[in-house]
């Protein structure tokens, strides 16, 4: 019976593993995900400041994490589709940023102030947010086969 067990979780895990490589994920699809992924995060920290009547007073990523989940958001993600781990930054009482270096790996602060879409997965997508200003900078999300 061990056997027999044991021969169909070989299968089952054989069968995952095929399954797992007839779809590779493109950059489109990591832009994707990491965009959505940044959206909740404002979201969640945007729920947190209507609940309480401010931003909650956090320095690190783990720390916003701890404050939202699981009242304003289920799972915080704590690094963008690539794997790089996002930045964030925060005032502490009014304002965040959550940073996703792209394909690339690198930051480049100089570019977070701009808002609207950017064309390379290279480039730095930026969720900014407070209680007067809101910026998101992102992928062209259309379809971008080939990348």
């Amino acid at each position: 019976m061990k056997a027999l067990i044991t021969a169909v979780m070989i299968l089952v895990g054989a069968g995952a593993a095929s399954a797992a490589h007839l779809y590779r994920w493109t950059n489109l699809d990591r832009a994707r995900e990491t965009t959505f992924a940044l959206l909740s995060w404002r979201t969640a920290l945007d729920a947190y400041a209507l609940d309480h009547g401010r931003y909650p007073d956090v320095k690190t990523l783990s720390e916003a994490r701890a404050a939202v989940v699981p009242a304003s958001m289920l799972q915080a993600p704590m690094v963008d589709s690539w794997g790089h781990p996002y930045r964030f930054e925060s005032d502490a009482t009014s304002m965040f940023r959550i940073v996703s270096a792209g394909a690339d790996g690198r930051f480049a602060p100089e570019t977070w102030s701009v808002a609207g879409q950017v064309s390379s997965f290279d480039d730095d997508a930026v969720v900014t947010g407070g209680p007067s200003d809101w910026l998101f900078r992102y992928w062209d999300l259309q379809d971008k086969c080939s990348q």
